[in-house]
């Protein structure tokens, strides 16, 4: 920032500074191309988690819930295809959504460099656009851990490549989306973006901190999940992402409602009060333990992800409706060579599915994927939960 020249951020009496339109950043191809490649990612997820094994995922993103949830989707849909075709179903879908995962940590990471090196020239408004666009490969990237965790955990060489793609990831989030802690942010569509950094102090506060401390409570997260990637062996790092995990203080305060409600009476209380302290603990426990497995549940965290790509169109679209009314000169409907290439890398995971689905496995390869589709179908068989208490100190537990 400090070879930049000096800038003008004086707010105008009419809140409209003209500005030029640039396609690269805010056209359609590029916005298309990212919000596509990160539904379908998660379009992917959604498919993979309803027809695979409920049990295969328990010890990762998966709650109790979520293997009942499972379970009787599958039950009410009678889902008997074949082994050998559903494993080669769920193999396409595992090989796409690797690729997706690959292409939403490259192309994140290239358009917040984008918008970075360029501060001393973009507007506001394109970098609004460019937080929404990263934010969206961000969301999907990390919601792939769960089916290319153990691929990643077999390829030394692509978990380290991954894990340090990811800090890069997030150290460059974390410079891109601190001005939107700032109240005054994008009140002028074309003031320049470096005004943000340098008035940050002025209008920083709530309500825009709160989404930016929950923004950066989730990169967090992905920053200290990279590094167990990266330094799988290191003790410490589990322990702190479930510090980081609101499951992990839910449990705890599950334990406490529990021990209040199992609490013998004691003779200096009012037997009226102790009984209204033990319901009101008991009511609490229920709550909380609902709380506790639907925010751990992976169909909640899917639903978020559904929720952020649609609230980041809206974003997205509501700035390029009001664009020409707040001094925006030129259009960005063409199109030019920075925003067919995105679009043109969505054809990997296409092709890979494709091959999956109607390339020929070697013969030890299909025997293999359908012996482990039978062990898991006879370990989902064995197993069924009952009871409330049951089913939460399974949940504890895991």
């Amino acid at each position: 920032m400090s070879i930049c020249l000096p800038v003008d951020c004086s707010v105008p009496w009419n809140y409209t500074t003209q500005f030029d339109a640039d396609p690269d950043i805010d056209g359609i191809g590029v916005i298309a191309s990212f919000y596509f490649a990160a539904w379908t990612t998660v379009i992917l997820l959604t498919v993979e988690y309803l027809i695979a094994p409920p049990h295969e995922f328990a010890n990762f993103g998966r709650s109790q819930l979520d293997i009942r949830f499972v379970k009787k989707i599958q039950h009410v849909s009678k889902m008997k295809a074949e082994a050998k075709a559903k494993a080669k179903t769920r193999k396409a879908l595992q090989k796409a959504i690797l690729l997706l995962s690959d292409q939403q940590l490259i192309t994140g990471i290239s358009i917040t460099i984008v918008g970075l090196a360029r501060l001393c020239q973009i507007t506001q408004y394109h970098f609004t656009t460019v937080q929404n666009l990263a934010l969206a490969a961000s969301v999907a990237h990390s919601m792939t851990f769960g089916s290319v965790e153990q691929y990643i955990e077999q390829k030394s060489f692509f978990r380290i490549w991954r894990a340090i793609g990811m800090l890069l990831f997030g150290v460059l989030l974390l410079v891109l989306w601190i001005v939107t802690g700032n109240n005054n942010w994008i009140n002028v569509y074309g003031m320049p973006a470096l005004c943000g950094y340098q008035n940050l102090s002025q209008g920083f506060g709530p309500p825009a901190t709160t989404s930016l401390a929950i923004l950066y409570w989730f990169l967090l997260r992905g920053w200290v999940f990279s590094l167990t990637v990266l330094f799988p062996h290191y003790n410490k790092l589990p322990w702190i992402l479930k510090a980081l995990s609101t499951n992990f203080w839910l449990g705890k305060i599950c334990d406490f409602l529990e021990k209040c409600f199992t609490q013998p009476a004691s003779r200096r209380v009012a037997q009226e009060f102790w009984i209204f302290f033990r319901w009101t603990s008991f009511i609490l426990l229920v709550v909380v333990y609902a709380a506790f497995e639907v925010w751990g549940s992976y169909a909640f965290n899917l639903t978020w992800a559904y929720y952020t790509f649609s609230a980041s169109v809206m974003i997205v679209s509501g700035l390029r409706n009001t664009a020409s009314n707040n001094g925006m000169i030129g259009t960005e409907s063409q199109w030019s060579f920075g925003q067919q290439l995105p679009l043109l890398l969505l054809i990997l995971p296409t092709f890979a599915m494709i091959e999956m689905f109607f390339g020929k496995s070697p013969p030890l390869e299909e025997a293999r994927d359908l012996v482990l589709n039978n062990n898991t179908s006879l370990l989902q068989q064995s197993s069924d939960i009952h009871g409330l208490s049951l089913l939460y100190s399974t949940s504890h537990k895991s």
